[in-house]
């Protein structure tokens, strides 16, 4: 489901999945998800690995860290790549990365990098939602790469000139890409949509049926 709004304030995000949605949320480490208990959240490791090679472009022991992290984080994938990512498979590594960061939280060299750290900890369950949860990945990079049309087709034909013109945008790519992840003709469904409108009977749906809950992809 895709929704375009002015801005990316928390009451946003209130908006768009309540505040007790019960799905994990996968997103970055963006402040207005704070309200979200770690329990429920999967930070992007691919957010984390820009934030790594950030400071590992800075001078001295900083720097020295952020390198560190940056390879603990390929490695990390490189693990995933390769399926090891069973009970206490991650022990190691997980012990690894909390001490690079608590250096990197303790260190007084770089107050960017002390905070950057001194964050990532205080979400650590987070970055590990992945590992104890099979229907999690460690990225939101399948939720950036579902936006990339709608955010193509903004930057070239400019915004809408109304909230109804919003609407129709994130309304349509949002049944375009469940059409596609599904399986459904989208033709055939706007057909029997339509159809349904104009025959005022109970239109076509997309909405899965029960199961198991599912993460909530964020951007």
């Amino acid at each position: 489901m895709f929704a375009i709004y002015p801005s990316r304030a928390r009451y946003v995000i209130l908006d768009f999945i309540g505040d007790k949605c019960t799905a994990v949320v996968t997103s970055d480490r963006y402040a207005g998800y704070a309200f979200i208990d770690a329990e429920r959240r999967q930070i992007c490791w691919a957010h984390l690995l820009r934030d790594f090679n950030r400071i590992g472009q800075r001078q001295g022991l900083p720097g020295q860290i952020g390198r560190r992290l940056l390879s603990l984080g390929l490695v990390m994938f490189r693990k995933r790549d390769k399926g090891q990512l069973g009970a206490h498979m991650l022990d190691g590594l997980q012990l690894r990365i909390r001490i690079a960061l608590q250096r990197g939280s303790q260190q007084t060299r770089c107050s960017r990098t002390a905070n950057t750290c001194a964050n990532i900890l205080e979400l650590w369950p987070a970055l590990w939602g992945f590992s104890v949860n099979e229907s999690l990945v460690p990225t939101n990079n399948a939720a950036e790469q579902a936006l990339r049309g709608i955010v193509l087709k903004r930057k070239i034909s400019g915004p809408t000139r109304s909230l109804c013109g919003d609407q129709f945008l994130a309304r349509g790519f949002s049944v375009h890409e469940t059409c596609l992840r599904q399986g459904v003709d989208l033709w055939d469904f706007m057909h029997r949509a339509v159809h349904a409108f104009i025959a005022n009977t109970a239109p076509p749906s997309l909405v899965p049926r029960a199961g198991p809950p599912l993460a909530a992809p964020s951007g």
